[in-house]
């Protein structure tokens, strides 16, 4: 009777996922040089390239947490209505599960 509570936990952290998704895709850049000195145009470059892998990387991950949200919101809404509807016809729904 509480299968709806593992739906709606699973879209809570699925919304929480993606909050710390777009926090981290705000941070900009990922990666910097620590010690101070000049960096070479090659050091520039590589340092830049990394920064954009990382950041795709984010923007893909956050993506696919989108379209695990939209399956547990999907997931969610189903329990809910069944829920809803067992409450409403109680014999119906005992005697279809004696079928």
């Amino acid at each position: 009777q509480w299968t709806w509570l593992r739906a709606a936990g699973q879209l809570i952290s699925d919304c929480i996922s993606l909050w710390i998704m777009l926090a981290i895709a705000r941070v900009f850049p990922y990666v910097l040089r620590s010690d101070g000195a000049k960096l070479t145009a090659n050091d520039a470059q590589s340092l830049l390239l990394l920064n954009q892998v990382i950041q795709w990387c984010v923007i893909c991950v956050a993506g696919i947490i989108c379209l695990i949200l939209a399956v547990h919101a999907f997931q969610t809404v189903r329990a809910v209505r069944r829920m809803v509807n067992q409450r409403r016809h109680p014999a119906a729904m005992g005697i279809s599960q004696t079928l």
